[in-house]
């Protein structure tokens, strides 16, 4: 089991090495090569080493490289290595999250996290100007304009003060509330929103861009700020 286990480290390793230099979107022989896979019932069993490998060759290279730095399409990717290797040692584990009986671990990390959410948001889930971090100008601060569970707004003018106060760069994630702006008696929720230096929001937001694209998409509107 050892040699298995390090094998499929060393194949995550060289896939995350080589997300840098590899086409964001697969290429078309490697989707292609997805056909190798739809084969027939097998009557025989392949050892784990052999199936560890064709997931490796035939998938690894058809792969969205989303969990690199050059995606930015929806809200996903970013798999930082140490993120990574937690996922596999709690694969290890193998543990029904859903009782504190059936994995104290689990349930005692689940509560630190709340804590943590708790200190650094209040009850609406909106960021504390009171424990805003150091920033500088390699920082991107992203306020959210209506969270995705309690509708809160981060406070934007505040928080677009502080962080350009320091260099930073302030993006406004505005998908599910910047339509706010539009109604008088809430425009007040996406005060300051302007001076931001980058917004997105759903296209239900703008007459303009519903005729020009899908639905549940968006655009990203860069300031002019250098």
């Amino acid at each position: 089991m050892s040699d298995l286990l390090d094998d499929a480290a060393k194949r995550a390793s060289r896939y995350l090495e080589s997300l840098n230099t590899r086409s964001v979107a697969p290429g078309k022989e490697a989707v292609a090569a997805l056909a190798r896979f739809d084969q027939a019932f097998p009557e025989q069993t392949s050892t784990a080493e052999a199936v560890l490998a064709e997931l490796d060759e035939i998938g690894s290279p058809a792969t969205m490289a989303s969990a690199g730095g050059r995606f930015f399409g929806f809200v996903i990717g970013g798999a930082l290595p140490v993120t990574v290797a937690a996922n596999w040692l709690a694969a290890t584990w193998d543990q029904n999250a859903g009782l504190v009986v059936t994995s104290p671990t689990n349930a005692a990390l689940e509560n630190v996290s709340l804590r943590w959410a708790k200190d650094i948001l209040d009850a609406q889930g909106r960021m504390r100007l009171d424990v805003f971090p150091d920033v500088d100008d390699c920082t991107i601060v992203c306020v959210q304009a209506g969270n995705v569970n309690s509708g809160a707004f981060d406070p934007i003018a505040e928080i677009c003060e502080r962080a350009h106060s320091h260099g930073a760069w302030v993006h406004v994630d505005g998908a599910f509330g910047m339509w706010a702006a539009a109604a008088p008696a809430r425009a007040h929720l996406v005060r300051g929103i302007e001076d931001a230096d980058s917004w997105v929001g759903s296209t239900s937001t703008s007459t303009e861009l519903r005729r020009a694209d899908p639905p549940d998409s968006g655009r990203l509107r860069p300031s002019q700020r250098s």
